[in-house]
């Protein structure tokens, strides 16, 4: 499947419906932070839930990474809540080197599959190492 039709993808219900309790309770912690996590800090946050397993966080994980949701920053070895209306976008992220902020950018499609046009591209991690602002200091 190409980018342009993983990103064109229609969403035929509503964010939350197709989503496990399990799933739920670890894209509302990712979202909470409003950082990336490490599935370890995801599953001592999620303790008190009755989530003791780390399976039980990596499998949410997973399924929440195929329907868009969350999405693994390699180089920071974490997830990341994407919002919902960047879910069936191709994007890059962009990582703060000083504060450690993380900012998700949509990327054209079409510009991506450019790069290489006689090979398919089978996954996409486009991550950006930046200085946020002019002023950005360390928190």
């Amino acid at each position: 499947m190409s980018l342009t039709a993983i990103a064109d993808s229609p969403r035929a219900l509503p964010e939350r419906a197709k989503l496990t309790r399990n799933d739920r309770m670890v894209l509302d912690s990712l979202r909470g932070f409003g950082r990336p996590m490490k599935a370890f800090d995801l599953l001592e946050s999620l303790r008190h839930e009755g989530i003791n397993a780390p399976m039980t966080v990596y499998r949410a994980l997973s399924r929440l990474a195929e329907k868009g949701k969350v999405r693994k920053i390699e180089s920071l070895n974490a997830f990341y809540a994407i919002p919902p209306e960047a879910e069936d976008a191709s994007g890059a992220f962009l990582l703060c080197q000083t504060c450690g902020s993380v900012e998700f950018q949509k990327v054209d499609a079409g510009w991506v599959e450019s790069l290489l046009p006689d090979r398919p591209i089978l996954d996409a991690s486009i991550e950006l190492k930046v200085v946020c602002s002019p002023g950005c200091r360390k928190h």
